[in-house]
């Protein structure tokens, strides 16, 4: 049996909205529990000076082989796993007083920039050919917490305690205002999504039904759903805590044919951040 037009345009209608409601659900999902996030980290959060390496954020990634502009060659490091190492040392805070870490006070989370540079990983040449193996190129990108940092626990006196969650976070920058953009981005996001889709439906039932405007409807519900799905996962990606967020790179081969020395090799390097 052959569906109607009307029938047909429905489902696809219904289809469009499921979808929304999905991104929606994940989105305000995510942007509660940044939410929640940072009220416990409400009155917990100092600065602190570390003249040490006090904690380490750490990613295992591999190096895959790909062809970049004209014949210069590159290597793509991604991701497998992260975790974050304590090594203890002292913290000097604002006020002047500092307080000896022995022992993580919690589940410790390491928040650091996105890195500019490839993990180091030997002359190009031969980096490009093992990352040409099915294995590809095993590397550990290990960044070190020091120096000025944010620090998320709760402190008593000279002794510190995990915030309410068990969680206490060491931070090159102010966790709460990655938290706050965070959540400005997934409201503004979630609420395009749900005008966009609002719009199309009255566009589609705009009368005549199959008209000019119905019609027109109909386009911008098709790219709706065809941008929906990257959009989701962009936002998805954008609100991940930064201690699980992607730390891919790059390394782009010099742009001269000749074979490059180490040092040579090393200062061409471009890091990408995705």
């Amino acid at each position: 049996m052959t569906l109607s037009h009307e029938t047909m345009g429905c489902l696809a209608l219904s289809v469009l909205w499921v979808t929304t409601l999905l991104v929606v659900w994940v989105g305000v999902r995510d942007a509660w529990h940044l939410t929640r996030r940072l009220m416990r980290m409400r009155g917990h959060v100092h600065r602190a000076k570390a003249d040490t390496a006090i904690a380490t954020h750490v990613a295992e990634q591999v190096g895959r082989a790909q062809s970049a502009s004209g014949t210069r060659r590159a290597i793509f490091f991604r991701d497998r796993g992260y975790k974050s190492v304590f090594h203890g040392g002292t913290l000097r805070f604002a006020d002047g007083h500092a307080v000896a870490l022995l022992e993580a006070p919690g589940i410790l989370e390491v928040w650091l920039e996105k890195p500019k540079q490839p993990p180091e990983a030997g002359e190009f040449a031969n980096a490009y050919a093992q990352a040409l193996k099915p294995r590809g190129l095993p590397v550990t990108l290990s960044r070190e917490a020091r120096g000025e940092l944010w620090l998320a626990a709760q402190r008593c006196g000279d002794t510190l305690r995990p915030l309410a969650d068990g969680t206490w976070l060491v931070s090159t920058f102010d966790p709460r205002h990655f938290c706050r953009s965070a959540i400005l981005s997934s409201a503004g996001v979630l609420l395009a999504i749900v005008a966009w889709s609002a719009a199309v439906t009255a566009l589609v039932l705009h009368a005549p039904v199959f008209g000019a405007v119905s019609t027109f409807g109909g386009v911008l519900g098709l790219a709706e759903f065809l941008l929906i799905q990257p959009l989701g996962t962009w936002l998805r990606d954008r609100v991940l805590w930064p201690h699980e967020a992607p730390v891919e790179t790059r390394w782009l081969e010099a742009a001269t044919s000749a074979p490059a020395s180490p040092r040579g090799s090393r200062s061409a390097r471009e890091g990408v951040g995705h």
